[in-house]
């Protein structure tokens, strides 16, 4: 759950997609519309990517997101992770360990 401070208020949901295959776990964020733009979707992405990369056991992250979903491309780029591939519909991207800067 994604909740804004000020208002207490769920704006989004954010979290790990399923166990970990093997050592890579995938992590998905999601904000209601009229409260994207303003760096919640980055920061929720960025706690999940902390989290997970302080994990002994995780040595890849993965997301993917729509083609069209600008926004979430963006925020993906920012925080270190390559596109790995795309179909007609998603981006898939993926970080690992190795090249992670907190």
């Amino acid at each position: 759950m994604v909740v804004q401070r000020e208002s207490m208020y769920v704006i989004g949901d954010a979290g790990f997609k399923g166990k970990p295959t093997g050592n890579t776990i995938d992590i998905g964020y999601a904000i209601i519309e009229k409260k994207q733009g303003k760096g919640y979707g980055f920061e929720a992405a960025k706690g999940l990517l902390n989290w997970a990369m302080a994990q002994e056991s995780v040595h890849d992250v993965t997301a993917k997101c729509l083609i069209d979903n600008i926004a979430s491309a963006k925020i993906l780029r920012k925080l270190g992770l390559n596109e790995i591939s795309r179909d007609k519909k998603m981006i898939y991207w993926r970080i690992t360990k190795s090249v992670y800067t907190s």
